[in-house]
């Protein structure tokens, strides 16, 4: 919620002599407020989901399965990029 206030704050401040009571937030602001949001809880979802995949790979590894803790890690590290680019998403919309 602290990016949600923060833009809202941001706008104020470019307000000259205006009461921060007095300030509307537009539209945009509002979507964009909405926005970082939902990004911030799509990036913790999906960094909760990229610990509980890695984790997936443990009961294999040292076995002859090789390949299934491939599939796993490689799942994994898709995951982070993801996270990663929705982490980029927010830090571009603020």
């Amino acid at each position: 919620m602290s990016d949600i206030r923060s833009i809202a704050v941001d706008r104020r401040a470019r307000v000259p002599h205006s009461n921060a009571t007095d300030h509307k937030v537009s539209p945009m602001e509002e979507r964009l407020a909405t926005l970082l949001a939902e990004l911030s809880s799509v990036t913790e979802a999906v960094g909760r989901t990229r610990h509980r995949v890695a984790g997936l790979a443990d009961p294999f590894r040292g076995t002859e399965r090789d390949d299934v803790v491939i599939a796993i890690y490689e799942a994994e590290r898709l995951l982070r990029n993801a996270e990663r680019a929705l982490e980029r998403t927010a830090r571009a919309v603020r």
